[in-house]
């Protein structure tokens, strides 16, 4: 009888750990893209910030270094999507899909 209570604990110990190492895989998956950094202006004077463009499409990056807030530098970036956007200008009427920039270079 313990033999078999093992063995069940053993597979439910398994399966636990199968599939929180799943779920982490799921959620890392990035993008590689070129693209082209844009100041579009200070945040406090009704503009929009740091921002990544991307085949035609603005992104917001929640963090850009220093180095890299040069305007029109094209750069290489492997970055996340995130699901929460960024809104800016004369009354919040821009919004911005927010991407968590994991690995950027200049071009």
């Amino acid at each position: 009888m313990k033999t078999h209570m093992y063995k069940i604990y053993l597979a439910a110990a398994f399966c636990l750990v199968s599939m929180a190492f799943s779920a982490c895989k799921k959620d890392e998956r990035t993008i590689e893209a070129d693209g082209l950094i844009i100041d579009l202006g200070n945040p406090a004077a009704d503009g929009c910030g740091w921002a990544i463009q991307i085949n035609n499409t603005h992104y917001k990056p929640e963090f850009l270094d220093e180095k890299f807030q040069q305007d029109s530098m094209v750069v290489r970036v492997d970055y996340k999507l995130l699901k929460n956007s960024y809104s800016c200008g004369i009354a919040a009427n821009i919004g911005m899909p927010y991407i968590q920039v994991k690995q950027i270079k200049k071009k």
